[in-house]
């Protein structure tokens, strides 16, 4: 069946239409004339040659021809003549229509350039990118154009391999002791520095494990636990220095990540983010999973449920029993919830110099303000990944988007600068001054794909198909995002795009209908050149020439005319008389004139039957 396909579709390249259209006239003309010579040979054969005659003549002229009545085997001859040579004029519009699609699409592999991006990049492209699955068919989703859309103007054919060349990264000693910072990515020798604002730590001071990680686990009220709720999981906290820092939080006008990363939502979202501080310019990644499972008070999470949401989201190996430490946590959560308190546990961790890890599990009950008893219980899981993938410096310092007395920071999206945080700024602001801009270049967030967070199902709230789809494509998520990213908001330097474009192409159908006329028209000259067809082989001057040794054409050799004869029309006394070279003229012979010719027309066909 595939093969079958494959010989319908359009695969041999030839470059132009105007190709195709060239083959299609040329194989068109070839069937037209296989058509005329068949049924000249028919003719012959029958001897009919005012049918043959007729062949040459406009429609009009066939009608009355068969109009007069010509033996009935004529007139079919003539009939089924102009059927298939007006037929056979269709032939192209037949393989015109057998294109599919009639082209095919070549890549070719370049890197963007900022000419490129001048003429074809939009002007205000969008920054996120939400990929939704609310058919729960993971075969609609196409990553590839979802990430790669809305970014060059409407006819320019790319996309996005997701290759970024590798780039260098700076980093720098920590300017402050572990314990007192916990991990985090230092880039300057002024305390620069980047980590993840973890909610949890707010309530439940981190203690350190070791040189690189922290942990923590507590018992919260039920208040704070509706205060870390409504905090959007996974916001990158950048410190300008020992002093200052900010929090890129998402924009509630334009990302949603500010609903789908608080409560109880399972989704994931990746960001690229960019931080400027004078003319230095860092680019990160970032991954958040979020899973969380939901009851209504008075029902409660099921312990079987509540043990394999955890074993498949925090267990070190999901396919294996549920290990001790595990275990433990499990206990922790059924606990709390048998006690209607909340429960958070964490850890944080420097994997290298480049990247830092968080992992988090709670279970809350949250209670708004003004109610007394919590409505609900959530069960959350989460995982951040923060890692650096350039450090650049660029060849202008980073402007400030308005003057300001505090500190302040700009913000952009997208590459372009919206806001600045001037008048939110707070503490001392002894010798305040610009600290620098902060940059969500790009990201994609993904709903519907990893679960429903809505549900107190573990099966549910983490669709295992959902999460192994998303892990088998999460690392070309990222080069799509990260490329995607560079474009907008970095330098465009070493990301590579693939151009696309269409090129006429044929079917092998197609080609061997187009050399099928080829062998009909062989097969015809042929057949007119072995039964030796006479006049049948030519037009009827060329008859008319022969019979009349015109120009001393031999009526034996009836042909193609080298040069044709000059047979000129004048008008003598109310008659049209046709000239011919030498002086003579055409005209009918009566049966008592005599011919003044000293060898008569004989054809061989004459004598036929």
């Amino acid at each position: 069946m595939h093969s079958d396909k494959h010989f319908l579709i359009s695969t041999i390249s030839v470059q132009e239409n105007a190709v195709k259209n060239i083959l299609f006239q040329a194989s068109t003309m070839l069937l037209r004339l296989a058509v005329f010579k068949i049924f000249s040979f028919l003719a012959f054969k029958m001897n009919a040659y005012t049918s043959f005659l007729m062949f040459t003549e406009d429609t009009i002229q066939k009608l009355f021809f068969l109009t007069a009545r010509p033996p009935l085997r004529h007139s079919l001859l003539v009939l089924a003549f102009a059927v298939a040579f007006a037929s056979s004029g269709l032939y192209d519009t037949l393989l015109w229509a057998l294109d599919s699609p009639g082209y095919i699409t070549k890549s070719t592999t370049v890197d963007v350039s900022a000419s490129l991006l001048s003429s074809q990049l939009l002007a205000d492209p969008l920054y996120n990118v939400f990929i939704s699955n609310p058919e729960k068919n993971l075969d609609l989703v196409d990553i590839d154009q979802a990430i790669s859309g809305g970014l060059f103007k409407s006819g320019f054919n790319f996309s996005l391999p997701g290759v970024v060349a590798a780039s260098s990264k700076g980093i720098a000693p920590a300017t402050q002791p572990f314990n007192l910072t916990g991990p985090r990515i230092w880039l300057d020798n002024e305390g620069l520095s980047v980590s993840v604002n973890g909610s949890g730590m707010s309530f439940c001071p981190p203690v350190t494990v070791d040189a690189n990680s922290q942990a923590w686990r507590c018992a919260i009220n039920n208040t704070n636990a509706y205060d870390m709720l409504v905090a959007a999981i996974g916001q990158p906290r950048i410190f300008w220095n020992a002093d200052r820092s900010d929090i890129l939080l998402p924009n509630r006008k334009d990302n949603p990540w500010a609903s789908l990363g608080t409560g109880g939502d399972t989704a994931a979202m990746k960001q690229v983010f960019t931080v400027t501080k004078g003319n230095r310019r860092h680019t990160f990644l970032e991954t958040v999973l979020k899973v969380s499972m939901l009851a209504f008070h008075p029902a409660m999470l099921d312990a079987a449920e509540v043990t394999d949401l955890i074993r498949r989201t925090w267990a070190p190996d999901p396919t294996k029993p549920i290990d001790a430490t595990t275990q433990l946590l499990v206990d922790h959560v059924l606990e709390a919830q048998a006690n209607g308190t909340s429960f958070t546990n964490g850890a944080i961790m420097k994997q290298d110099n480049y990247s830092i890890y968080t992992a988090t599990i709670g279970l809350f009950n949250p209670l708004q303000p003004g109610s007394d008893l919590p409505e609900y219980a959530i069960l959350q899981t989460t995982g951040i990944s923060l890692t650096l993938l350039r450090s650049e410096t660029l060849v202008n310092h980073v402007v400030p988007a308005e003057p300001c007395p505090y500190y302040y920071t700009n913000f952009a999206t997208g590459g372009k600068v919206r806001s600045t945080n001037c008048y939110k700024s707070t503490g001392n602001q002894t010798g305040a001054r610009f600290l620098g801009q902060i940059d969500a270049s790009s990201m994609v967030i993904l709903s519907d794909i990893l679960g429903d967070g809505s549900t107190s199902m573990s099966a549910t709230a983490v669709n295992q198909t959902g999460l192994d789809w998303y892990l088998n494509h999460t690392a070309h998520i990222d080069g799509l995002l990260v490329s995607r990213a560079f474009i907008l908001g970095g330098d465009p330097t070493g990301v590579e795009i693939e151009l696309k474009t269409n090129e006429a192409a044929l079917s092998y159908l197609q080609v061997i209908l187009i050399v099928i006329p080829l062998f009909f028209t062989v097969a015809s000259l042929v057949l007119m050149m072995r039964d030796k067809a006479g006049l049948y082989r030519s037009s009827f001057m060329c008859a008319v020439s022969a019979a009349t040794k015109m120009h001393g054409i031999s009526s034996k050799n009836v042909g193609y005319m080298r040069p044709p004869p000059l047979i000129t029309p004048v008008l003598e006394g109310g008659h049209i008389k046709l000239l011919t070279p030498g002086g003579g003229m055409l005209g009918n012979v009566g049966v008592h004139m005599v011919m003044p010719y000293d060898e008569p027309v004989t054809e061989p066909f004459l004598d036929k039957t």
